[in-house]
């Protein structure tokens, strides 16, 4: 839960909030965030225990946080945003125009927010939300793997405790928050793999990184990484890259490759035994 305001209204309610719970020195409440689009409107975390009379919102909406590589300025308007077709804000295009592709991401995120919201779930998904609003945002705009990733990989608590719940579906039977999580935010939730269709959301949490071969003279590396005892490998064109490397950035390249694709189209070659 977060609350809107002048600058000057949320930093006197993180005040209170700091004080009343006796921070130490140099610590406080939240940080107050800026809008990065509109001047004089500002944020900060409600705390449970004190009220206030700044406007209340579950959480943040995507435009209150701007990322440089994918806000710039639109060459009608001039504004900051996301651009679309000749390099134009999605305010002067037509609303109709936006693509289908991010009012379906948008509406994902939507989903876990709302669906969830009168369950016993709904306060430890929200949270979950809120730690990864960067990743959310550019999920929802660019379609990026950032929010599978961060989610599939989370170890840090109370965060890995919330996404360890089980809760119960009608169609998979129970299953983790965190599995819940990256089969909604998955637009093809199943890949084949081997020749067998594999759910998507299991391959990205159990696929693991074995090793890297360089191929055809330093110019494609070779990734594999096992899965139900099974090894695998995909073929990548960017060998400069892989090459420098390590084994957990791997991991992540293979996954960004799962969520990104329905299938391996370039196999790796097999490995001699």
């Amino acid at each position: 839960m977060y609350l809107i305001g002048t600058k000057t209204q949320c930093e006197d309610y993180n005040k209170l909030v700091t004080k009343l719970e006796s921070y130490g020195h140099g610590d406080v409440w939240d940080k107050v965030r800026k809008h990065p689009l509109k001047d004089n409107l500002f944020s900060v975390k409600k705390h449970p225990k004190y009220n206030s009379s700044l406007e209340p919102t579950d959480r943040l909406s995507s435009d209150w946080f701007d990322t440089s590589d994918i806000y710039q300025k639109c060459t009608r308007c001039g504004t900051k945003d996301v651009l679309e077709v000749d390099r134009i804000c999605r305010y002067c295009l037509a609303s109709n125009t936006q693509p289908d592709s991010r009012k379906l991401r948008q509406s994902r995120i939507d989903y876990l927010t709302t669906n969830f919201k009168n369950t016993p779930v709904g306060n430890y998904i929200n949270e979950i939300i809120e730690r990864y609003a960067v990743e959310v945002k550019r999920y929802e705009d660019v379609g990026s793997s950032d929010l599978a990733i961060a989610v599939a990989d989370e170890s840090t608590s109370p965060y890995s405790n919330y996404l360890s719940i089980n809760i119960p579906t009608e169609t998979m039977g129970d299953i983790t928050v965190r599995q819940g999580i990256l089969v909604n935010i998955f637009i093809e939730p199943s890949f084949v793999l081997g020749g067998e269709v594999v759910d998507k959301a299991d391959l990205i949490l159990n696929a693991e990184f074995t090793r890297k071969v360089s191929r055809n003279i330093n110019t494609a590396m070779d990734v594999y990484f096992t899965y139900k005892e099974k090894e695998y490998g995909v073929r990548f064109q960017d060998w400069n890259i892989f090459n420098t490397l390590t084994d957990k950035q791997c991991e992540d390249k293979l996954q960004d490759y799962i969520f990104h694709h329905s299938s391996i189209e370039t196999p790796a070659k097999p490995l001699e035994i």
